[in-house]
């Protein structure tokens, strides 16, 4: 998996790219991405692209209730598997969102009939409760998610099986971080609600979860939910097994690494 830092993004992001796109490069696990019934293939190279005067933004605005619009991606890591998903990422943790603070648009391509369309970024203030792994500082931080609200219209975008975090939820989320510290993710696995429900699940860009008659209703947030409550989650107990299998599987690694050089080093004498 091709890691190399993009000039613009995120730690890990050279294989992501997309035109939620952008979140492809936040996260680093995309390929490609289709949309407006094209197929647009994005460079791996230089996708700053913001005006001389400073980001291209669009102010705050609630779109929890907006209609979205999924764009097709391809993965370079398996996104059901949370062994691989929590090795990709430098830092798991669980936050709650405290504000969303606007979209940014960057990586502007003219489409059929010279309309213009832009990738964006969604600015969040998130406060950080627990790590699961790295070290981030406990409080409130600034995040970048990849996707967000379209530059002319009012339609959320999102990768295949991603989500946006909504104000007030708290969420176990999967991030990297960029040269200037901003920590950022985009794609499927980037963030995952916890409620108590605990049945939660993704379908159409949206947290759901089933009601008595099985049927998909919207997933309740709860700000308040105390850790000891979210340590008893799935989706935290899958990110705690994650980490810390990931770290079984590098160590062993590691001692393979270490007898085969010393098996190297008796041959040689």
């Amino acid at each position: 998996m091709n890691k190399k830092l993009l000039k613009f993004s995120w730690k890990k992001a050279a294989t992501l790219a997309t035109a939620v796109v952008v979140l492809a490069a936040s996260a680093g696990i995309w390929v490609h991405l289709s949309r407006d019934k094209e197929h647009i293939t994005l460079p791996t190279a230089d996708i700053t692209n913001t005006p001389a005067n400073g980001p291209l933004m669009r102010p705050p605005v609630d779109i929890s209730g907006m209609p979205v619009s999924e764009t097709h991606v391809s993965y370079s890591i398996n996104v059901g598997d949370v062994t691989e998903v929590a090795g990709f990422f430098d830092y798991v943790f669980v936050a709650r969102v405290v504000s969303l603070d606007g979209t940014e648009y960057r990586w502007p391509v003219t489409v059929e009939g010279g309309r213009t369309v832009y990738m964006p970024y969604t600015h969040y203030t998130i406060e950080v409760l627990e790590n699961i792994k790295g070290e981030l500082r406990l409080g409130e931080v600034p995040f970048l998610k990849g996707g967000g609200l379209l530059y002319d219209q009012d339609i959320v975008e999102v990768a295949d099986g991603d989500v946006m975090p909504e104000v007030d939820g708290i969420y176990v989320f999967y991030a990297n971080s960029d040269e200037n510290g901003v920590i950022g993710s985009g794609g499927a696995h980037g963030n995952l609600l916890l409620t108590e429900a605990d049945n939660v699940h993704v379908w159409l860009g949206k947290n759901v979860v089933k009601n008595e008659d099985g049927i998909d209703v919207p997933a309740p947030k709860d700000p308040n939910i105390p850790l000891e409550t979210i340590h008893g989650l799935s989706y935290y107990k899958e990110a705690v097994y994650g980490v810390e299998n990931q770290k079984e599987i590098e160590k062993s690694a590691h001692y393979v690494a270490e007898h085969d050089v010393a098996n190297e080093a008796v041959k040689d004498t």
